[in-house]
């Protein structure tokens, strides 16, 4: 005579049905079938922590704030990498990964042409009776006000409808007048030398 076959407990995922049984088990429950599998159902796990926010998560990674992150991004952009559509591309995506608004863009703005002004100087379009060190200086000073100049203008990085743009006024920071913008304003990306441009941007100490 063969023994009958005695219950014993199985680990089922929360929610599941035992194989008797026509509707999901209470939580917690053990229910034993005899000469079948029973289910002891467990709680499911807690579902993972959510992902830090982007800005938290910059400064976790780099140990910077992402307005700093932001901050060193614009000045490489500006003084080493290529001035090109991709830079300016890369430059927006980062606005967007690191969550920051216009304000925080028109502040990384200022501060910067702030501290080229320090270093450089005043926009010169007029360059005639300096020695040849000021007109390398000058050219550098014009080169990175016409890419901020470019950036500020940028609908992508600041909208230009929004007050953050109307009040980011890079001409009174280098004293230029309507005449200098108007002439150094990058309209295209496509029509600028942008080698020229990039070898003026790149010229005195290149320290932040």
């Amino acid at each position: 005579m063969r023994a009958a076959r005695r219950p014993f407990f199985w680990l089922c995922p929360a929610g599941s049905a035992g194989p008797r049984a026509a509707a999901p088990l209470p939580p917690l429950t053990a229910v034993v079938v005899a000469h079948n599998p029973a289910c002891l159902l467990l709680p499911p796990p807690p579902p993972p922590p959510p992902p830090p926010p982007p800005a938290q998560g910059l400064r976790l990674r780099t140990g910077f704030s992402a307005g700093e992150v932001f901050r060193k991004y614009v000045w490489y952009v500006l003084r080493e990498r290529k001035f090109d559509a991709a830079a300016v591309d890369d430059l927006a995506a980062l606005k967007r990964a690191a969550g920051l608004s216009d304000a925080d863009v028109a502040e990384a703005l200022r501060e910067r042409a702030s501290r080229v002004y320090a270093k450089f100087g005043s926009l010169m379009v007029n360059t005639s009776g300096m020695t040849a060190s000021g007109i390398e200086r000058k050219a550098t000073c014009t080169a990175l006000f016409q890419k901020m100049l470019y950036l500020s203008e940028c609908e992508a990085l600041l909208a230009q409808a929004g007050p953050e743009a109307a009040a980011l006024d890079l001409r009174s920071v280098f004293g230029a007048t309507e005449e200098d913008v108007d002439r150094l304003r990058i309209v295209s990306l496509v029509d600028v030398d942008l080698d020229k441009l990039d070898r003026m941007a790149s010229g005195g100490d290149g320290d932040e």
